[in-house]
C-alpha cells in the first residue's frame, strides 16, 4: 500500500482497523498475544452499539503496539495477520520494503503539519471547557478517546456503568480524572482527539 508507507504507523493502525472483519478478531487478537476475556472486551467494544465499529479493533491494535518496538512493530504485525489469515490486509497495509524499520514512514510531525497545537505546555482546559467537550464527542468514539487519555477499556466502561450509560457524563468523569492526573494540558488533550479520530472537535470545545 503505498500511500500508507509514507503515513505514521499508527495512522496505519487507524486505516487497518477499519478494514479488518468483525468475525476474525479473535483469531487475530490471539496472534497479537491477547487472552480470550480481553478479546471479548474488544469485540464488545465494536458491538456496542447498533452499527458495528472499528473502535475495539482499533483499541486492540494500539494496546499491542504499546508492547512493540519501532524496530520491531511492522514485522510483527505483518506476521500476525498472516498468522491470523489476513493475508490481503498485510500485503496492503505492511509493505515487505517497511519491514523491520519505519525508515520510509513520514514522521507523525510532518502528518500533522499545519495543525494547531498549543506547544507552550501552558495551557491547560478549563472545567468549562471540559463540561463543552463531554457534550460534543460522539458516543462511538468515546472508549478510544478514553484509551488516548490513558485509560483501559475495563475503567472506561465501568464508568459509562456508573453515569448510566450517559456518555457525557462519563466522559465528563474521565477528563476530570485525566486533567488531575496528568494537569490537563490542551495540547495533551487535541493530540488524544486527532488519535481517536474526533480531531474537529479541537476548535470546538475551547473557549
Amino acid at each position: 500500500m503505498a500511500a500508507n508507507e509514507a503515513l505514521d504507523f499508527d495512522d496505519v493502525l487507524i486505516a487497518l482497523a477499519k478494514k479488518i472483519p468483525n468475525d476474525t478478531m479473535n483469531e487475530l487478537g490471539k496472534k497479537l498475544g491477547f487472552d480470550a476475556v480481553e478479546i471479548d472486551r474488544y469485540v464488545a467494544t465494536n458491538s456496542r452499539y447498533q452499527n458495528i465499529t472499528s473502535n475495539g479493533t482499533l483499541a486492540m491494535l494500539r494496546d499491542w503496539d504499546k508492547k512493540q518496538t519501532k524496530a520491531t512493530e511492522q514485522a510483527a504485525l505483518k506476521k500476525a495477520l498472516m498468522d491470523a489469515g489476513l493475508v490481503r490486509l498485510a500485503d496492503e497495509f505492511v509493505p515487505i520494503s517497511g519491514m523491520g524499520d519505519n525508515s520510509s514512514m513520514m514522521p507523525l510531525s510532518n502528518v500533522t503539519q499545519g495543525t494547531h497545537f498549543n506547544r507552550s505546555g501552558e495551557r491547560r482546559v478549563s472545567d468549562g471547557e471540559i463540561i463543552k467537550l463531554s457534550k460534543l464527542v460522539p458516543g462511538d468514539n468515546y472508549t478510544v478517546l478514553c484509551v488516548e487519555l490513558g485509560y483501559d477499556i475495563a475503567f472506561s466502561n465501568n464508568i459509562v456503568t456508573k453515569c448510566q450509560s450517559n456518555y457525557s457524563a462519563a466522559f465528563e468523569d474521565i477528563l476530570k480524572k485525566w486533567s488531575t492526573k496528568t494537569g490537563g494540558f490542551i495540547h495533551d488533550l487535541d493530540k488524544a482527539l486527532v488519535k481517536a479520530e474526533v480531531g474537529g472537535l479541537r476548535d470546538q470545545y475551547k473557549m
